[in-house]
C-alpha cells in the first residue's frame, strides 16, 4: 500500500502527530510519502490523506487558494 500524506512527517518539531501516526504505519511495511502535487500527479496512490485540508486552505498566504 502506498500513502501520500500532507503532512506526514514536516511538522515533527511543531506538532509531532502525524509523524507519530505515520512512522508506526511504515513499521507496518506501507510507503508513505511527504505529499507534492507532482508526486500526486505523476505516481499511483492508494491513499491521499490531506491532514486538517480546511484549515491549511482558509489560512493560506495565496488568496486565490484561500479563496478570498
Amino acid at each position: 500500500m502506498r500513502i501520500i500524506a500532507w503532512p506526514a512527517f514536516k511538522t515533527k518539531y511543531k506538532n509531532p502527530y502525524n509523524w507519530l501516526l505515520y512512522s508506526q504505519i511504515l513499521q507496518q511495511g506501507v510507503k508513505v510519502t511527504e505529499f507534492s502535487l507532482t508526486k500526486l500527479l505523476r505516481e499511483h496512490y492508494d491513499i491521499c490523506h490531506l491532514h486538517s485540508p480546511t484549515e491549511t486552505i482558509v489560512c493560506h498566504p495565496n488568496p486565490v487558494i484561500a479563496g478570498s
